[in-house]
């Protein structure tokens, strides 16, 4: 400073130039931000020049409509798998009544559909539940209960509904989502967010959080409160309300006490001394204004789902989100052509999906405006039904295919990968321990969260029933042994779908294409080792299938043998592909052999077809029965056995299969393992029914590794995790290596080498 006044004002006294400190004083006072925070000033200053000022004055009900989220400060009970959860209250404060005409309760966060399905419950009239008396049904404002009941086929609770005018809400994710905006803009109702860091914008919705917890959290068990002290010893243990049981508990509240509870310094301007309560307030200005007895309708519901342009592919529907949908309605002419829409999406139709459940989206059609049509995700079974998925599990179905180089042929081939995702986890009565019990939370809850949201979109479809009541906590592993029941189901109808499937290209079932045996002599050796195989499922190979008749019968069609060139198959040391291995081995039988001119007589069309399976069955010879096979298996199978059954004695006896390459060493392992698979699935099913998967994760009786022939147990431990596609560090040692397996309950009954 000193030298910018010597160079540019050379008279001025050196002296009189001020310090650093009285500069930097000076510097605030002109620049600074006046003791404001910098947001909070920009704000104001825009305010003042737009002018703004002072505070909004309301004169109606849904005038002006505030919408806020927080945790709830009661631990709830999900139904699941029964641990203590926080959840998620939104609320819709009515401005001018200080109602609350609307209310949602979801576990965790909340998203926009829940917002949008919230401004949707606002507008439509709340049903009188069971054990709600005659007080609590709707009184005489402006319109008869009667009237009311009429128009919505049931009786109706003591609760405002209206049309909301405007919207504030604060600036967090669900609120500014676009999603949400389109939702309002369709409802009608302006947006007018908060400004930032004035929390008297919407301060009645902050102050009746407060409200709700002083009259109603602090008397429920499991309450968090503020701080440690508000608090008992242990809120999860205490904790005893399920999701519908606090639901059901705050909508009464609000209807019976709330609504009719006197109001102190919220009195309405013209008439500042009565008492008024938010019913009877909603009530003098339906007197003074009238009320607008408009319901939405039905199919409401689908305007405020998410919008999606997409086209109409013939024969295959069309792609959401990377998964395609179809109904038969699309194959109809009138959707071959681009739809008549122009602007941004010109030539693009709208098709509507609730992120909570992507088994179906939903189209609307353009020649009658009231009919929408439910398109099915392709991937679904024609029969049987699976649990609902959401837009998370789409995504990490997705990811799973990209990450592991899955090639997907077709919607069915994700189903099997989709089943495995929604039974990863398991129930903690299931667990051979609970030691890592903290460990694992996470995952079930948001495993509950996921059938929680499929419940709640359930039962805001308009055309579907309500769901049932959910269990109470006592019956929680219920719920989750249904939930198992149905991915077993789906499961087992999807591998029985793909094996009659590949059944059908091959001529039929395994049992007609052995023909009949012969009547020769049969050794008794050989007789006993034939008893082994037909008593051991799985355990017998076909080599050669017996001439027919006609020479085509067991030719599969020339897609069908494109599809097993190149269809590819996940690589068998993965848990993916080894259960690929086990479920279609034996699947692929030669074709029928023919003499010369019988094949001459083929027509040309199919002679290609027929030399092409002969070459891919000759490239895949079956596995020969032989007496070392026999001999091996028999080995293999005793020492798995005997390992499984150990319950003191840590140690598992491996076996070590030696010999020249091409000799059958990995098929003859791979194929014993397979059909012990087969015999220890089929006796856990018999032990303990109804509990696949047994373990946290999946349900593996037999790992496929392949190694080095220098393999050291820190990269056996390395494969082993890589088969269930473990994540793990790079640098983990061996003991990190083991725990982690322990951690994924991932027990080795015995080590199976060939070569």
């Amino acid at each position: 400073m000193h030298q910018y006044m010597r160079e540019r004002f050379p008279a001025f006294p050196a002296e009189k130039i001020p310090s650093r400190w009285t500069f930097a004083d000076v510097w605030k006072e002109w620049f600074g931000p006046g003791g404001a925070r910098p947001r909070y000033g920009r704000t104001a200053r825009a305010a003042a020049e737009a002018g703004v000022s002072g505070r909004m004055v309301v004169h109606r009900p849904g005038q002006v409509l505030v919408l806020d989220s927080t945790p709830m400060p009661v631990k709830l009970r999900e139904t699941v798998f029964g641990d203590a959860v926080t959840a998620t209250l939104t609320l819709a404060l009515d401005l001018y009544t200080h109602g609350l005409p609307a209310f949602r309760l979801t576990l965790q966060s909340d998203t926009s559909v829940d917002i949008a399905m919230l401004l949707r419950d606002v507008m439509l009239p709340l049903p009188m539940r069971e054990g709600w008396g005659e007080d609590m049904e709707w009184p005489y404002a402006g319109v008869p209960a009667d009237v009311i009941a009429e128009f919505t086929g049931h009786r109706v609770a003591a609760l405002p509904f209206f049309a909301p005018e405007t919207v504030t809400t604060d600036h967090g994710g669900p609120y500014k989502n676009h999603d949400l905006v389109e939702a309002e803009r369709e409802i009608g109702c302006r947006i007018l967010p908060a400004r930032v860091l004035r929390q008297t914008d919407k301060f009645g919705v902050e102050r009746q959080f407060l409200t709700i917890q002083t009259m109603l959290f602090e008397h429920l068990l499991g309450f968090t409160g503020g701080d440690v002290a508000d608090r008992g010893a242990d809120p999860e243990r205490d904790a005893s309300l399920t999701l519908a049981q606090a639901e059901h508990a705050i909508a009464t509240w609000i209807v019976q006490i709330w609504q009719n509870r006197k109001l102190g310094e919220y009195a309405p301007s013209w008439a500042p001394g009565e008492d008024h309560s938010p019913n009877t307030l909603f009530a003098a200005a339906m007197e003074q204004g009238g009320f607008d007895l408009d319901f939405p309708e039905p199919g409401f519901y689908y305007k405020v789902l998410r919008k999606h342009h997409v086209k109409i592919h013939p024969r295959r529907g069309v792609k959401i989100l990377g998964l395609w949908y179809h109904h038969p309605v699309l194959d109809e002419p009138r959707f071959g052509q681009p739809s008549a829409r122009g602007g941004r999406h010109a030539g693009q139709w709208v098709v509507r999906s609730d992120r909570r459940d992507r088994r179906q989206v939903f189209f609307q059609d353009p020649d009658d405006h009231e009919t929408w049509h439910v398109l099915r995700w392709r991937g679904l079974p024609p029969e049987g039904e699976i649990p609902a998925f959401s837009d998370k599990t789409a995504d990490a179905l997705l990811g799973h295919v990209k990450a592991n180089n899955i090639k997907i042929h077709s919607e069915d081939e994700l189903l099997e990968h989709l089943l495995g995702i929604l039974g990863a986890v398991t129930p903690v009565d299931q667990w051979p321990s609970q030691a890592e019990k903290k460990a694992g939370k996470k995952r079930r809850v948001a495993q509950a969260r996921e059938i929680a949201r499929a419940q709640t979109a359930a039962a805001d479809r308009p055309a579907e029933p309500a769901p049932a009541a959910e269990p109470s906590a006592a019956r929680m592993p219920a719920a989750w042994a249904e939930h198992a029941r149905m991915i077993n189901r789906a499961v087992d109808t999807d591998r029985r779908r793909r094996r009659e499937e590949a059944l059908a290209g091959t001529g039929g079932s395994t049992d007609a294409a052995r023909g009949p045996e012969p009547a020769a002599h049969v050794p008794a050796a050989a007789a006993r080792r034939r008893r082994r195989r037909d008593d051991c499922p799985g355990g017998r190979r076909v080599t050669r299938a017996p001439a027919h008749a006609d020479q085509l019968e067991g030719l599969p069609s020339r897609s069908k043998i494109a599809e097993m060139i190149l269809g590819g198959r996940p690589p068998r040391d993965t848990y993916v592909g080894w259960q690929s291995y086990r479920s279609r081995r034996g699947l692929l039988l030669p074709a029928p052999a023919i003499t010369l001119q019988q094949w001459r007589t083929i027509p040309e069309s199919r002679r290609a077809d027929y030399d092409l399976f002969r070459h891919l069955t000759n490239a895949n010879l079956p596995l020969q029965d032989t007496p070392m096979h026999d001999t091996v298996g028999r080995l293999i199978r005793r020492r798995l056995r005997g390992n499984t059954m150990k319950q003191d004695d840590p140690t598992r006896a491996g076996v070590m299969v030696s010999g020249w390459g091409n000799y059958g060493k990995t098929a003859s392992v791979c194929s014993t393992a397979a059909v012990f698979e087969d015999h220890w699935l089929q006796m856990h099913s018999y032990l303990k029914p109804g509990t696949l998967p047994g373990t946290r994760d999946i349900h593996a009786p037999v790992v496929y590794v392949s190694t080095p022939v220098t393999a050291t147990p820190k990269s056996l431990c390395v494969s082993i995790l890589g088969f269930f596609r473990a994540e793990m560090r790079k640098s983990a040692t061996l003991p990190e290596l083991v725990r982690d397996g322990g951690r994924g309950k991932v027990q080795v009954c015995g080590q199976l080498s060939p070569g």
